[in-house]
């Protein structure tokens, strides 16, 4: 959500950037951009540690019964 937001407040910014003071609005339109870049990497890593745990769960197999009639130690 807040990563919309961020790309919405840009694009607002470049459309009413002949309202507004042209240097504020693409200093802050960069910031927007740098934030928006990072809230995607995150997302992206969210996404890519999700499959990776996935795929542990598959390589792991079902847990192994503990066998009849076993001691313990």
């Amino acid at each position: 959500a807040l990563r919309r937001a961020a790309r919405r407040i840009g694009g607002s910014l470049h459309t009413f950037r002949t309202a507004l003071d042209p240097h504020w609005a693409d200093q802050l339109r960069g910031e927007l951009a740098w934030l928006t870049g990072i809230l995607a990497r995150e997302h992206a890593y969210a996404n890519r540690l999700a499959r990776l745990v996935d795929a542990l769960h598959l390589l792991s197999g079902p847990t192994l019964p503990a066998a009849r009639g076993a001691r313990a130690a």
